[in-house]
């Protein structure tokens, strides 16, 4: 990695994590080295959304999103176009 290029890690997921291994751990290690991370839930599963607001980045509304099906994902894109907010597509 560069040192004087941005560091973004988007985590995708449709559920928690259940690799055995708290993702809280390496991305403490991500974080505390510049790493801005942002998560996107897709389907109808609250868990990996309640999981990813646990290890994104803050201010959290603007890092983590949660859409219920794969489809509404452009919908999401062209919402945030040139912004930096947090929405949920229902």
């Amino acid at each position: 990695m560069r040192s004087n290029s941005k560091k973004v890690l988007f985590i995708v997921t449709t559920g928690k994590s259940w690799s055995g291994i708290h993702p809280k751990f390496p991305i403490k290690w991500l974080k505390k080295h510049g790493v801005e991370i942002f998560g996107l839930t897709i389907g109808h599963r609250k868990d990996g959304y309640e999981q990813l607001r646990e290890i994104s980045s803050t201010p959290v509304d603007e890092h983590v999103f949660w859409v219920k099906e794969f489809n509404d994902v452009a919908r999401l894109s062209k919402i945030l176009e040139g912004k930096g907010g947090h929405t949920i597509v229902y």
